[in-house]
């Protein structure tokens, strides 16, 4: 059942990213360019920071930067979302699905 689920959720967000291309082609051609700027200006291929985190969490290591998401698209995919289900990119291994499946959201070269 949860493989079922997974499966319906993952296909939701492939529709509604396909929309939001198609709806908002000027903001996801800008997005897109910004990202790859983005990842120039990365410390290595892991999308660290050049400076450690300094929050009141911090460990003192490098802050990563793992996707860049227009509000947008996270709101559409958001309000398709059913009441009590996860909010999108709240599971890690949600991002990590979403970096792979549109690298050009994707701001580090490796995971």
């Amino acid at each position: 059942m949860k493989f079922e689920k997974d499966h319906l959720r993952k296909e939701l967000i492939r529709r509604v990213v396909s929309i939001y291309k198609k709806q908002f082609a000027d903001e996801y051609r800008m997005i897109v360019k910004a990202i790859k700027e983005l990842r120039e200006t990365r410390a290595n291929k892991f999308a660290a920071d050049t400076e450690s985190y300094k929050g009141p969490h911090s460990v003192g290591e490098p802050m990563r930067f793992i996707l860049r998401i227009p509000y947008r698209l996270e709101y559409m995919v958001n309000s398709f979302l059913l009441p009590g289900e996860p909010k999108f990119l709240e599971d890690e291994e949600e991002m990590r699905w979403f970096a792979k499946e549109f690298p050009e959201f994707k701001i580090p070269e490796k995971l």
